[in-house]
This record gives C-alpha cells, structure tokens and sequence, in this order.
C-alpha cells in the first residue's frame, strides 16, 4: 500500500495534475480552480476597510468552520485497450454532449461558469499507465491479460470536473456516471488520479453503485496506505478531495493497531463528508450510533478527537491534509490510542486462568528457542506489515502474574521494549497502549506476523484452549478449534 505517486512508478504517469499546467493554458487551469468565484473587485472604500482578525494559538489545531475547499477538482481518466472501441478523447467528447450538456466544456476560451468539464489526450509520453507489477497493488478488479494489455495502451483522455463546495455532491455523480460511459464505450480501464488506482469497468461499476452520499459506502471512493516508520507504522487517506475535504492522516500507530486505526480514519471521513464543519476550533466529534456505519458488536458512545494542519510528508497526497490527534491527559500516545480504538472494536480482554503443567513448559521452551531466532530479522529492520509480539509476565497484587501481549519495539540483548496490547485486569498502573519493558528469558510465547500475512507462534494459547475445552465437554479431538485470540492474557503460575 506505498504511494502510487512517488513511490516507483515513471512520474510521468502521474504528474498531470498539477502538472496539467504543462499541457494546458494557463487560464483554463485558473478556470478549473476558480471559476464560479466572485469577480466582483473590491470598491476602493471597500479596499480601505481594514479587516478585523481574530487572532487565534498558533498550536497547528484547524479553525472551526466548513473544512471544505471553495472548489472542488475531480480527476479521472480512461486508458484505451488493444482491440478497444478506440478514439477515447472523442467519446469523451460526444458523450459529454449528447449526455453531460450541464457540464460546461472547459476550453482554451475559459468555462465561463461550473460545474465544468476539462477534456484532455495527452502525450502518452506523460501519461504512461502504470507498470504491471504496481498494478498488483493498485489495480482494482484487473485480469492478468487487463493489466498487460494497458501496457501497450496508445491513447487516453484526461476528465477534470470542477464545481464550488455546492456542486460537488452531484459533480461527482456526474463524474463517475460519464467516464463509466466512455469506458464502456471504449472498452477502456479507468484510471483514479486521486486515490493512484486503476479499476476494471466491473470494479467501477460497483463503485458507481455506492452512493458517495452515503457514508457506509466511503470506502469505495477513497483509499487509506500506509508507510512504516521505524517500527511504527503512518496511515494517510487519498481521495478525499473528490468531497472537497483535507485528507486524513494519523501518525505513530502500533503495527498491531494497524487495521483497528484504518477503521477509526474511516470514521473521521465518514464524519467529515455527512458533516464538513468544526463546531470548536480543531475538535471533531463521531457519534457512532448515527454515522450509518455497521459496527462491531460493543462498539459505543461517542468519539472526541483533535485535528491538526499535517505537515508535507513523503508519501502524502497533493492536497491538504489534516492530522487526528488524540487528545488526553498524562496518557501516552499509545494510551490515548488504545482507549479510542476499543470505543470502536467493543473489544473486551478476556482473562484465562493458566496452569503452568509439563506441556505448557515444553511449548514455552520452544517458543523461547523460535523466538531468539528472530532477533538478527528485527535487528535489521521489520519489513512494512511485519510484526513480532511477545507473551510477558506482569506482577499482580495478589503476588500472581498476569501474562499479556506486547507488539516490540525495541531488543536489545534480553531486554524487550513494547507497548502493551491488552488492558491488564489484576496489574495496576499499567494500561493498554503502556509503554513496558520485559526479560526476554520470562517470555512465555510470541506471535511473528510475516508480510505476506502468515502468523507463527502463539502454540501456548492452541494448548490452553485445547484443555479448556476438554474441561468442559469431555474429550472429543474431532471438535473444531478455534483460532487463537490475538490480545487475551491469562494469568498463571510462573513456568
């Protein structure tokens, strides 16, 4: 999930926008990102007016008031295939008469008004489609032969529809419903400049059946990637700017949390789109019961997050982009993390009682051999969706031990450093999303996600839900087990 943009792929391919500056006149670009904007020049009294300004902190939090831009751009594109209808510009050109005459045609004269449509074939020399090995990752609904074959493409038209704040909802119908025409028309695949994917007319067509209007269908519009930092990872949405919004990003995420944090940035979008105001300066607040979001079970309440101007970073999409911030008190981070995340999943730690019995300790000294292994591979970098846990013990009151999850960060000889992934039940002080420090040699077990997606480990928990059930229904090794619980602890005797 790298950026399309600046990530591999010829620039070529994606730089026409901006970088339409080099194909088209200056005015009409001017015109796609301010038509429909007073021209109305201020009065010479007017103009000696002084503004009153509010002065506000300078703490980076976005003001209150609609975040959406003045003007909305959306750009897309059909690539023509190999054997295809062929002519792609001028079906562009005679579906938009015969069925987008509302659009009005942006020229080298100026649309003199919008919502607007920009039609453009460029060089193929600029606009190359993407290599066939990105498009394992960016193609959406694509055959082998599809992506081949866009390889060989020799033509493409260009179709940026502009409109103000108050035209983008229908603009984008608009925009999805004719360039799925001229596709169709074509035989061509269509590529999405803001989200940097290229779709079958298939994968489109389920797009274009998933009202944007409605926030359970967001995700079909845009895209959330992300990038590892070090041994956390940053989520960054892309799209967003078809709705005429900042997009979102959310920095220092546990790889653990990764997929939970995708949801919660989901909802931030979801948020944003059925209501683009901040009521307080840089708050944003979710009530989950009224988004039309299905939910995992135990989701509740409501959300309050902060946002923040984000600062350019590799990897960001070209429009603004806004920062969730977590707010709290003493809590770290992660603490502040956590606490949101489980609003979200309704995900309760359920605590076990362990005893420590002759198999427990043999699968524990295999894990401990497994695990010591592993230390050169972290040594030398995780690779993006990779990640290694431990099973650690934590002292209770009682002068037991509570064993839970922690996602590493840090090891260096038999010194473990993590953030700790269950909300401990007997261990005071400590929370989920806790910084912590473990001996590697108290270890009970691990958990090595690889990147392709295959998990190795976690042989304690199999053994202990195995006897669980043989305690409560008998023996019977032909009952189906289920899959280990990635976050229970369990509490126990020291091997």
């Amino acid at each position: 999930m790298l950026s399309v943009r600046r990530h591999g792929l010829p620039y070529t391919a994606l730089s026409l926008y901006p970088p339409l500056v080099r194909l088209l006149p200056i005015a009409v670009v001017l015109c796609l990102l301010g038509c429909g904007q007073s021209s109305k020049a201020p009065t010479e009294t007017e103009a000696a007016k002084p503004k009153a300004e509010v002065a506000e902190p300078d703490d980076g939090l976005v003001p209150a008031g609609d975040l959406r831009a003045d003007q909305t751009v959306i750009k897309f594109a059909v690539y023509g295939m190999p054997g295809g209808g062929g002519e792609v510009l001028r079906a562009a050109e005679e579906i938009h008469k015969k069925d987008f005459p509302r659009l009005n045609l942006a020229t080298t004269d100026v649309a003199k008004k919008t919502p607007s449509v920009l039609l453009v074939a460029p060089p193929m020399s600029e606009f190359a489609p993407p290599a066939v090995d990105r498009l394992r990752y960016f193609g959406r609904g694509l055959t082998e032969a599809q992506a081949q074959g866009v390889q060989a493409s020799r033509e493409a038209v260009v179709m940026a529809f502009a409109g103000t704040k108050g035209q983008s909802a229908a603009l984008h119908r608009d925009a999805l419903r004719m360039t799925a025409a001229v596709a169709v028309k074509t035989g061509g695949l269509i590529w999405d400049e803001d989200t940097g994917q290229l779709l079958s007319q298939a994968a489109w067509k389920k797009r274009l059946s998933a009202d944007p209007a409605h926030a359970a269908n967001l995700g079909q519009h845009f895209a959330v990637r992300s990038y590892r930092e070090g041994n956390l990872v940053r989520l960054v949405s892309f799209g967003m700017s078809k709705f005429g919004l900042p997009d979102i990003t959310i920095e220092e995420v546990p790889v653990a949390s990764a997929s939970a944090m995708g949801n919660l940035l989901n909802l931030v979008a979801a948020r944003l789109v059925a209501k683009p105001q901040l009521e307080k300066r840089g708050e944003v607040t979710i009530e989950l019961s009224k988004l039309g979001i299905e939910l995992p079970k135990g989701a509740q309440g409501r959300i309050v997050l902060n946002l923040a101007r984000a600062e350019p970073k590799e990897g960001h999409p070209e429009n603004r982009t806004v920062a969730v911030i977590f707010p709290g008190g003493a809590d770290t981070l992660h603490e502040r993390q956590a606490k949101v995340l489980a609003k979200i999943t309704g995900a309760r730690d359920e605590l076990k009682r362990s005893p420590m019995d002759l198999e427990i300790i043999e699968a524990r000294q295999q894990a401990q051999e497994e695990l010591a292994a592993l230390q050169p591979a972290f040594a030398g970098g995780l690779a993006k969706h990779e990640m290694l846990l431990v099973k650690a013990p934590f002292p209770t009151l009682t002068g037991g031990q509570e064993w839970m999850w922690v996602e590493i960060q840090g090891w260096e000889g038999k010194k473990i450093k993590g953030i700790l992934q269950n909300d401990p039940q007997l261990t005071k002080g400590l929370k989920a999303g806790s910084a912590v420090e473990v001996n590697q040699a108290l270890v009970m077990d691990y958990i090595h996600k690889k990147a392709d997606g295959t998990i190795v480990g976690n042989a304690t928990a199999k053994i202990l839900e195995r006897k669980e059930s043989e305690a409560m229904h008998g023996w019977d090794a032909g009952d189906p087990k289920k899959a280990p619980k990635l976050g229970e602890a369990t509490v126990g005797e020291s091997p």
